[in-house]
Protein backbone atom coordinates (compact mmCIF):
# COMPACT_ATOMS: atom_id res chain seq x y z
CA UNK A 1 0.00 0.00 0.00
CA UNK A 2 0.72 3.80 0.33
CA UNK A 3 2.53 3.89 3.91
CA UNK A 4 4.44 0.65 2.38
CA UNK A 5 6.18 2.57 -0.92
CA UNK A 6 6.61 5.88 1.70
CA UNK A 7 8.58 3.16 3.92
CA UNK A 8 10.52 1.90 1.14
CA UNK A 9 11.54 5.51 -0.46
CA UNK A 10 12.39 6.69 2.55
CA UNK A 11 14.73 3.74 3.68
CA UNK A 12 16.19 4.20 0.49
CA UNK A 13 16.80 7.70 0.77
CA UNK A 14 18.05 7.65 4.61
CA UNK A 15 20.39 4.56 3.45
CA UNK A 16 22.39 6.18 0.68
CA UNK A 17 24.94 7.92 2.42
CA UNK A 18 26.09 5.10 4.59
CA UNK A 19 27.88 3.12 2.13
CA UNK A 20 30.25 6.58 2.20
CA UNK A 21 31.32 5.97 6.04
CA UNK A 22 31.92 2.26 5.20
CA UNK A 23 34.45 3.36 2.48
CA UNK A 24 36.17 5.96 4.57
CA UNK A 25 36.59 3.49 7.45
CA UNK A 26 39.23 1.42 5.28
CA UNK A 27 37.08 -0.19 2.26
CA UNK A 28 38.75 2.17 -0.30
CA UNK A 29 41.66 0.11 -1.41
CA UNK A 30 39.29 -2.40 -2.46
CA UNK A 31 38.63 -3.04 -5.95
CA UNK A 32 35.72 -1.69 -7.57
CA UNK A 33 33.61 -4.92 -7.96
CA UNK A 34 32.31 -4.26 -11.46
CA UNK A 35 35.63 -3.83 -12.97
CA UNK A 36 35.73 -7.51 -14.36
CA UNK A 37 31.68 -7.17 -15.72
CA UNK A 38 32.79 -4.10 -17.52
CA UNK A 39 33.65 -3.87 -20.86
CA UNK A 40 35.68 -0.96 -22.26
CA UNK A 41 34.10 -0.88 -25.93
CA UNK A 42 35.76 0.90 -29.25
CA UNK A 43 34.47 4.72 -29.90
CA UNK A 44 33.30 3.26 -32.94
CA UNK A 45 30.83 0.62 -30.66
CA UNK A 46 28.91 4.06 -29.54
CA UNK A 47 27.41 4.50 -33.57
CA UNK A 48 23.92 4.34 -34.03
CA UNK A 49 23.27 1.50 -31.95
CA UNK A 50 25.45 2.14 -29.09
CA UNK A 51 27.76 0.26 -26.98
CA UNK A 52 26.70 -3.33 -26.53
CA UNK A 53 27.29 -5.70 -23.65
CA UNK A 54 28.18 -9.34 -22.61
CA UNK A 55 24.91 -10.03 -21.10
CA UNK A 56 25.81 -13.45 -20.78
CA UNK A 57 28.35 -12.57 -18.19
CA UNK A 58 26.58 -10.81 -16.06
CA UNK A 59 23.71 -12.02 -13.32
CA UNK A 60 19.86 -12.30 -14.40
CA UNK A 61 19.37 -9.53 -11.61
CA UNK A 62 21.19 -7.29 -13.96
CA UNK A 63 18.19 -5.29 -16.29
CA UNK A 64 20.69 -2.46 -17.47
CA UNK A 65 24.01 -1.09 -17.87
CA UNK A 66 24.70 2.77 -17.47
CA UNK A 67 26.93 4.39 -18.42
CA UNK A 68 27.83 8.51 -18.70
CA UNK A 69 30.77 9.16 -21.58
CA UNK A 70 33.49 11.51 -19.83
CA UNK A 71 32.36 10.04 -15.98
CA UNK A 72 33.16 7.49 -13.81
CA UNK A 73 29.82 6.30 -14.35
CA UNK A 74 29.42 2.95 -16.03
CA UNK A 75 27.76 0.29 -13.72
CA UNK A 76 25.21 -2.42 -13.92
CA UNK A 77 21.43 -1.17 -12.68
CA UNK A 78 19.30 -4.31 -11.35
CA UNK A 79 15.54 -3.81 -9.76
CA UNK A 80 14.89 -3.46 -6.27
CA UNK A 81 13.76 -6.18 -4.32
CA UNK A 82 10.17 -5.31 -2.79
CA UNK A 83 11.03 -7.69 0.57
CA UNK A 84 14.31 -5.55 1.33
CA UNK A 85 14.26 -2.24 -0.13
CA UNK A 86 17.55 -1.15 0.91
CA UNK A 87 19.29 -4.64 0.25
CA UNK A 88 21.16 -3.19 -3.19
CA UNK A 89 22.43 -0.56 -0.83
CA UNK A 90 25.37 -3.36 0.72
CA UNK A 91 25.27 -6.19 -2.39
CA UNK A 92 26.58 -6.54 -5.56
CA UNK A 93 24.75 -8.37 -8.67
CA UNK A 94 25.36 -11.23 -7.49
CA UNK A 95 24.17 -10.65 -4.17
CA UNK A 96 26.96 -10.53 -1.97
CA UNK A 97 27.95 -8.05 0.47
CA UNK A 98 29.56 -4.74 -0.56
CA UNK A 99 30.10 -1.57 0.70
CA UNK A 100 29.92 -0.06 -2.75
CA UNK A 101 26.30 -2.03 -3.45
CA UNK A 102 24.76 -1.90 -6.95
CA UNK A 103 22.60 1.09 -8.83
CA UNK A 104 18.85 -0.06 -8.21
CA UNK A 105 15.43 1.07 -9.38
CA UNK A 106 13.89 2.26 -6.43
CA UNK A 107 11.10 -0.02 -5.38
CA UNK A 108 8.09 2.32 -5.78
CA UNK A 109 8.75 2.53 -9.59
CA UNK A 110 6.32 -0.49 -9.91
CA UNK A 111 6.85 -1.49 -13.49
CA UNK A 112 10.71 -1.08 -13.30
CA UNK A 113 12.09 0.11 -15.99
CA UNK A 114 8.58 0.61 -17.67
CA UNK A 115 7.49 2.85 -14.99
CA UNK A 116 6.71 6.33 -15.63
CA UNK A 117 9.43 7.69 -13.79
CA UNK A 118 12.26 5.41 -13.59
CA UNK A 119 14.58 6.54 -10.26
CA UNK A 120 17.93 4.70 -9.69
CA UNK A 121 19.77 5.24 -7.05
CA UNK A 122 23.59 4.91 -6.75
CA UNK A 123 26.35 5.90 -3.79
CA UNK A 124 28.24 8.39 -3.76
CA UNK A 125 31.82 6.76 -2.79
CA UNK A 126 34.70 8.78 -1.63
CA UNK A 127 36.88 7.04 -3.92
CA UNK A 128 34.90 8.54 -6.52
CA UNK A 129 33.23 5.19 -7.73
CA UNK A 130 29.72 4.18 -8.43
CA UNK A 131 27.72 7.72 -8.74
CA UNK A 132 29.91 9.61 -7.03
CA UNK A 133 30.15 11.87 -10.58
CA UNK A 134 26.59 12.32 -10.26
CA UNK A 135 26.76 15.54 -7.91
CA UNK A 136 28.85 17.30 -10.38
CA UNK A 137 25.51 17.52 -12.10
CA UNK A 138 24.49 20.51 -9.85
CA UNK A 139 27.29 22.76 -11.70
CA UNK A 140 25.56 24.25 -15.20
CA UNK A 141 29.10 23.99 -16.43
CA UNK A 142 29.22 20.20 -15.92
CA UNK A 143 25.56 19.59 -16.81
CA UNK A 144 26.34 20.76 -19.77
CA UNK A 145 29.46 19.00 -20.61
CA UNK A 146 27.74 15.86 -19.76
CA UNK A 147 24.68 15.84 -22.01
CA UNK A 148 24.62 12.36 -22.56
CA UNK A 149 23.45 8.94 -20.16
CA UNK A 150 23.66 6.00 -22.02
CA UNK A 151 21.60 3.31 -20.66
CA UNK A 152 21.49 -0.22 -22.27
CA UNK A 153 18.47 -2.98 -21.23
CA UNK A 154 18.55 -6.29 -22.80
CA UNK A 155 16.05 -4.90 -25.19
CA UNK A 156 17.92 -1.65 -26.05
CA UNK A 157 19.77 0.78 -26.19
CA UNK A 158 18.57 4.19 -24.61
CA UNK A 159 20.28 7.69 -25.49
CA UNK A 160 19.25 9.85 -22.79
CA UNK A 161 19.78 13.69 -22.26
CA UNK A 162 19.73 15.40 -18.59
CA UNK A 163 16.88 17.99 -18.48
CA UNK A 164 17.04 18.82 -14.77
CA UNK A 165 19.16 18.90 -11.94
CA UNK A 166 17.42 19.09 -8.73
CA UNK A 167 19.34 19.17 -5.11
CA UNK A 168 16.84 18.41 -2.72
CA UNK A 169 16.93 17.74 1.29
CA UNK A 170 15.73 14.43 1.79
CA UNK A 171 14.63 15.94 5.90
CA UNK A 172 12.80 18.07 4.00
CA UNK A 173 10.87 16.34 0.87
CA UNK A 174 9.74 12.95 -0.17
CA UNK A 175 10.19 11.56 -3.79
CA UNK A 176 7.51 10.69 -5.60
CA UNK A 177 7.72 7.60 -7.35
CA UNK A 178 3.52 6.69 -8.74
CA UNK A 179 1.33 8.58 -10.96
CA UNK A 180 -1.75 7.73 -12.36
CA UNK A 181 -1.56 8.94 -15.34
CA UNK A 182 0.95 11.07 -18.24
CA UNK A 183 -1.14 14.41 -16.63
CA UNK A 184 0.25 13.21 -13.16
CA UNK A 185 3.93 13.24 -14.30
CA UNK A 186 3.49 16.27 -16.64
CA UNK A 187 2.73 17.98 -13.11
CA UNK A 188 5.05 17.03 -11.12
CA UNK A 189 8.01 17.62 -13.73
CA UNK A 190 6.85 20.75 -13.89
CA UNK A 191 6.69 21.79 -10.28
CA UNK A 192 10.38 20.32 -10.25
CA UNK A 193 11.66 22.31 -12.97
CA UNK A 194 10.77 25.35 -10.99
CA UNK A 195 12.96 24.44 -7.99
CA UNK A 196 15.70 22.95 -10.43
CA UNK A 197 19.46 24.05 -9.85
CA UNK A 198 20.19 23.43 -13.66
CA UNK A 199 17.87 23.47 -16.34
CA UNK A 200 19.10 22.40 -19.43
CA UNK A 201 16.19 21.85 -21.72
CA UNK A 202 12.11 21.63 -21.46
CA UNK A 203 10.62 18.22 -20.33
CA UNK A 204 8.54 16.99 -23.10
CA UNK A 205 4.75 16.15 -22.03
CA UNK A 206 3.79 12.33 -21.99
CA UNK A 207 7.04 11.41 -22.03
CA UNK A 208 8.68 8.59 -19.73
CA UNK A 209 11.19 10.08 -17.15
CA UNK A 210 14.12 8.53 -15.97
CA UNK A 211 15.99 9.84 -12.67
CA UNK A 212 19.71 9.04 -10.91
CA UNK A 213 20.33 9.82 -7.51
CA UNK A 214 23.10 10.22 -5.39
CA UNK A 215 24.18 11.68 -1.70
CA UNK A 216 25.74 15.28 -2.31
CA UNK A 217 26.37 17.40 0.68
CA UNK A 218 24.93 20.96 0.52
CA UNK A 219 22.96 19.90 3.70
CA UNK A 220 23.42 16.65 6.13
CA UNK A 221 21.00 14.68 3.35
CA UNK A 222 21.02 15.94 0.39
CA UNK A 223 20.27 14.36 -2.65
CA UNK A 224 21.20 15.24 -6.01
CA UNK A 225 18.66 14.18 -8.40
CA UNK A 226 19.48 14.32 -12.53
CA UNK A 227 16.19 13.90 -14.48
CA UNK A 228 16.64 12.92 -18.12
CA UNK A 229 14.46 11.96 -20.89
CA UNK A 230 15.08 10.13 -24.29
CA UNK A 231 17.12 12.15 -26.64
CA UNK A 232 15.35 12.58 -30.19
Amino acid sequence: GTMRRRAAVLLALAALAVGIALVASGMAGTDDPYDEMRQEPAEESFADDGPSMDWDRLPPSVAAWVRIPGTSVDYPVVLGRPDDPGFYLFHDAWGEWSPWGTPYVANGCEQGLESPLVMVYGHHMSDGTMFADLADYSDEGFAADHGEIILITRERTIRLRPVLVNVIDADRKQVRLRFEDPAELDAYMESEAAESEVVLGDVPEGVQVYAFVTCSYQTDNSRTVVYAVEAG
